[in-house]
Order: structure tokens, then C-alpha cells, then sequence
């Protein structure tokens, strides 16, 4: 159906991305998956791309070796260094992941596959970002930052200030423009919601992506699980654009981003 729909509305590739819970923990189906969509790619003569978002803790090298033959995408979570991580990441009776994580990326660096960390900036991590930031750029790790977003299942308690942003990523900046010349600082650090090319959204939701679960049913975004549809019966890219949080989706339906100088560099994000 994916496959039908990108053809429709003649999409020119397609991206899936396995998530979860975590993903690698049903590892046969995500290559069972590549394999069947490798093969529908050849005959609808879309091109396709893969993405695996992982809390990094179950990487072998033998999975390793898997990404980098068939081409997979790896964004790996790391929310600090050591306890910092430790503390939001930890496993069931308690124990901190980061051994674990630091390990699982060091297979992904040893076997040259496509990959970069991704931080969730929020209360618990925001004043310890520059050590991270130097770890990261000492052992030439590419990362992305992703600024916490609030929603009505999210802890409260890591919800951050502008003036906290502001002053740790000062830091930062000062750090690069010291020490790491030549990386793209805007993209990696301003969120990846943050776009320097104008548009009215903030993403692909109600647009050109949509979220499907294990049981088939069709979501506009990760932050809702709405439910709009199901894979089985419904064009997912028409159902998710007909969706009551479409009409809201679009910045210029939007009231509160009227007056705002930086609508279209944000989509309203």
C-alpha cells in the first residue's frame, strides 16, 4: 500500500524508518522488510532508503555489517556522557545504557555505516551539552540535536527555557568556532525541525509521512498515535492529508505564527 500510495501521488522516493519501543529487538522483520521492499522498489521504480532509530544498546557487529551492505541509516540516541545519559536511559531495576550505547557505536564506526547520534535536549541534559559536543566531534561522531517537545504524555519536569537554551548553546558555538570548522553547525544544533529553505510546516506529517503501527493502524505523527486510518484499507498519504490535524498542521492556518518574522524558516515547528 505504501508502494501504491507513493505512486498515486507520484512520490519520487520513499523512506521508511523502523522505530519503537525498540526496534532492533524484532530485527528478523526489519530484514525481511528491507528485502520485500528492495524488491517492490524494482518494480514500482521508486527508489527507497531505510532508517533505524535505536537506543544503540543491541548493536552487534554482525548487524553492523548488515547496515553497511544494505545501505541502512542508523540515528543512534545519546543524551550525554556517563551518568548524564545514565540518568534518562536506563534499563529495567535501573542500570545506566551507556557502556552499552558507547560500545554499539564504536561497531558502527569500526564498520564505516551511514549513522549519527541524536540528542534530546531537555532539563535533565541541557547544562552538561558541551562536554558531549567535545566528546563527539573528538572521536568524529556526527549528531543532530532535537529540542524536547511537549505533549500530553511527556515528563514535565524536562520541559527547558529559552534562557537556558540560549546560554549552554552560546557554549557550544564558541567551542566549534574554535575547534570544528567545517562542520554544519545550523542543522546540527538548531533542532532538525529547522529548515534554512521556506515552507509551511514543520515536518512531512499530514503532507508526505505518516506513522504505522505494528497493527496496521495509520497515524499522522509520532507525538499523537492519532489513529486517522489503516494501512489494510486506506491510501495512507490521503488519509493522513484529509486528517483533522492537517487543517491545523499548515503555519498559515495558524493564528499565532501570522506575525512572526521566522514563520517560513520554522513552518510553524
Amino acid at each position: 500500500k505504501v508502494f501504491l500510495s507513493a505512486k498515486v501521488h507520484k512520490f519520487r522516493k520513499i523512506k521508511i524508518k523502523f522505530a519503537g519501543g525498540e526496534p532492533l529487538l524484532n530485527y528478523g522483520i526489519i530484514l525481511e522488510t528491507i528485502r520485500y521492499g528492495n524488491e517492490l522498489a524494482k518494480q514500482y521504480h521508486i527508489p527507497i532508503k531505510y532508517v533505524i532509530l535505536t537506543n544503540g544498546t543491541l548493536i552487534t557487529e554482525s548487524m553492523a555489517k548488515d547496515f553497511a551492505e544494505k545501505k541502512v541509516h542508523v540515528a543512534v540516541s545519546l543524551d550525554g556522557i556517563d551518568k548524564v545519559h545514565d540518568s534518562t536511559r536506563k534499563y529495567l531495576g535501573a542500570r545506566g545504557s551507556f557502556a552499552d550505547v558507547e560500545r554499539g557505536i564504536h561497531i558502527l564506526l569500526e564498520k564505516k555505516v551511514e549513522f549519527n547520534v541524536s540528542v534530546v535536549v531537555s532539563f535533565a541534559n541541557i547544562r552538561s551539552l558541551l562536554p558531549l559536543v567535545e566528546y563527539l566531534c573528538n572521536n568524529n561522531i556526527p549528531y543532530f540535536f532535537n529540542l524536547i517537545r511537549d505533549n500530553e504524555c511527556s515528563d514535565k519536569s524536562l520541559t527547558l527555557d529559552n534562557a537556558a537554551i540560549i546560554s549552554e548553546y552560546r557554549k557550544i558555538y564558541n567551542f566549534l568556532e574554535r575547534n570544528a570548522q567545517g562542520i554544519p553547525v545550523f542543522e546540527r544544533l538548531c533542532d532538525n525541525n529547522l529548515n534554512i529553505k521556506p515552507r509551511n510546516h514543520s515536518c512531512g506529517s499530514c503532507s508526505s509521512y505518516c506513522i504505522i503501527t505494528p497493527d496496521g493502524k495509520i497515524s499522522t505523527c509520532q507525538m499523537s498515535i492519532d489513529k486517522v486510518g489503516d494501512i489494510r484499507t486506506d491510501d495512507p498519504v490521503d488519509i493522513v492529508r484529509k486528517s483533522r490535524r492537517a487543517r491545523y498542521h499548515n503555519l498559515i492556518r495558524r493564528k499565532s505564527c501570522t506575525s512572526c518574522n521566522w514563520r517560513y524558516i520554522c513552518g510553524g515547528g
